[in-house]
């Protein structure tokens, strides 16, 4: 929901994706103390509170018109409901 974001989506009619903060095989980085090791990689990563959830939900839409739930994370599942029949893809959640 952060505004820097949702502009950004405005922006693009493509698809945006993204990788999370932690490193592979580390726990989410559910506070900014986690993101230390990007220090010397980026210019800025803006971490204004905590997360107090389980990271990523992670989609898929193949080309059957079907859209998995291929990990449930902090987002809602009836905004994905809402596209999905938006969009008609059948919505499988695991």
């Amino acid at each position: 929901s952060h505004p820097f974001v949702r502009n950004l989506m405005n922006v693009h009619s493509h698809p945006i994706t993204t990788t999370s903060a932690n490193l592979s095989g580390t726990p989410p980085a559910l506070q900014r103390e986690a993101l230390h090791w990007l220090e010397s990689r980026v210019a800025l990563a803006d971490w204004t509170q905590s997360c107090h959830g389980c990271g990523s939900t992670i989609i898929k839409i193949n080309e059957s018109d079907e859209m998995f739930c291929l990990r449930k994370g902090d987002f809602p599942q009836a905004p994905l409901e809402k596209f999905a029949k938006e969009n008609a893809l059948l919505f499988h959640n695991k």
